[in-house]
Order: C-alpha cells, then structure tokens, then sequence
C-alpha cells in the first residue's frame, strides 16, 4: 500500500505543479472548482444524505456559488 501511494505521489507531484504553473488562472479555477465539487459530493454522501435530488440541489448551489465569486472577482479587478 506504501508503494502504490508513493507512486501515485510521484506521479502526481510533477502534474499537480505543471497545472499551477502553467495553465491560466480560469483553467486552474475548473479544476479546483471540479476537485471541490467531487469532495463535496463525497462528504455529503458520508453525511447521511442519500436522496439523489438533494445531492444534485446542493452540488448545484455549491456550483452556482463558486460561478458568483468568480463573476464577483472578474468584476472587482476591473
């Protein structure tokens, strides 16, 4: 198991620091949104939420929040 991760770390590591330095920060602020996003949806699976309607309202609202601070940050440094 040590192995497995250590090689997915050294697999990773390279990308992960490739991605940040770079992509643009629209790409960057994607895949950290799609990252967020599938933790979420991880955590309230584990909270005991299991109706797929409310799964899919709050995956919605959490992404339609992270689309409001960008729009909010776009026009702020303009």
């Amino acid at each position: 198991m040590l192995l497995q991760r250590t090689l997915t770390a050294l697999v990773l590591a390279p990308l992960v620091i490739l991605t940040i330095l770079l992509s643009s920060t629209a790409v960057l602020a994607l895949i950290a949104t799609a990252v967020f996003l599938a933790a979420w949806w991880e955590w309230i699976r584990l909270s005991g939420l299991h109706r797929a309607s409310w799964c899919i309202a709050s995956l919605i609202v959490a992404a339609a929040m992270f689309a409001l601070l960008w729009r909010i940050h776009a026009t702020a440094l303009t």
